[in-house]
């Protein structure tokens, strides 16, 4: 009991819910009727790596099952790189 309480309390901090709506999301979570999204931090590395797997020709569904995700990440990590890069680059005056 102790151990779910803690766990409804860091739901309603991270999600921004009120306890109740916590424990309910939490529920569903045990019950098994939803998954968490885990969201995943991609190092340098790893994104280095997968721009070499690109360019080597590997579709972005082969890359997903190096990686254990899907296809459309492997994409989202891709093209939020190209916008981050791109929107923090500093241009001469």
């Amino acid at each position: 009991m102790y151990l779910e309480n803690l766990v409804a309390l860091h739901i309603a901090i991270e999600k921004h819910y009120t306890p109740e709506m916590a424990f309910k999301y939490l529920d569903k979570i045990l019950d098994g009727e939803v998954k968490p999204k885990i969201r995943r931090e991609w190092s340098s590395k790893e994104i280095e790596d997968i721009k070499k797997f690109k360019s080597e020709g590997l579709s972005f569904s082969k890359i997903g099952e190096i990686y254990c995700t899907t296809a459309s990440n492997i994409f989202k990590v891709l093209d939020y790189r190209k916008k981050s890069c791109a929107n923090s680059s500093i241009k001469s005056i």
